[in-house]
């Protein structure tokens, strides 16, 4: 619905790519012809990996890249990137939901000198390139995804075609968030209480499948 409006003007001016920001200008989503005479809409997930499969390559091809480059992701973010940066050798960390603790690894990286931050980005249209900020930046997101527009263009795709191959390249993934609301005045504590009940006695199998490991967020611990 917020992109409506900006569609109905991208498609009397096919236009290649329409942008829009938030009103704070922190996030970022878009909408690209499907090549059916309709526009496409990305999510952040497909964004976020465009992105990142694009900064690594121009990096590379200009040799640019930084010695032991690093990418954050949320742990709710698609794992399409895992092969992405596999392939650029840039390691890719996982933080919890939410992007104050993307910063937390910048200035973390930073301090220590052992990685040199890329990217970062979240499933929620949050993204971050370079260390201007320490949080989710449109501004610089817009543009990167303008100059990568062109860039595709120059090769004879748009940004629809090139997500695509990106899918043939490194394979297809689907995300869906849930959320589950318990109701009630005592709603959080019924959570709190389930919770530590999972982890005080997670379980054996699911659906008769065998439960190898055990990922405790909250602890840190496997």
């Amino acid at each position: 619905q917020a992109m409506e409006l900006g569609i109905e003007y991208a498609r009397l001016a096919d236009a290649d790519l329409l942008i829009a920001t938030d009103p704070d200008c922190d996030r970022v989503g878009i909408a690209v012809p499907d090549g059916n005479g309709g526009y496409a809409l990305f999510s952040g997930n497909e964004v976020g990996a465009m992105l990142l499969q694009y900064i690594c390559e121009q990096r590379t091809a200009r040799g640019t890249m930084p010695k032991n480059p690093i990418a954050v992701k949320t742990i709710v973010t698609t794992d399409l990137t895992v092969p992405i940066a596999e392939e650029y050798g840039v390691e890719l960390r996982n933080v919890l939901t939410g992007f104050k603790f993307i910063g937390e690894k910048i200035k973390e990286f930073e301090a220590s000198g052992e990685y040199t931050y890329l990217f970062g980005f979240e499933e929620s249209n949050g993204y971050l390139a370079g260390t201007y900020a320490r949080d989710k930046d449109a501004v610089v997101a817009s543009m990167l995804i303008a100059e990568m527009s062109c860039w595709y263009k120059t090769k004879g795709k748009n940004i629809y075609e090139a997500m695509q191959d990106l899918f043939r390249e490194y394979g297809y993934f689907s995300e869906k968030v849930i959320s589950h609301t318990v109701e009630g005045f005592d709603g959080p504590e019924r959570m709190a209480k389930r919770m530590a009940e999972i982890r005080e006695n997670p379980p054996k199998d699911f659906g008769g499948l065998e439960v190898k490991a055990v990922r405790d967020y909250k602890s840190g611990e496997i």
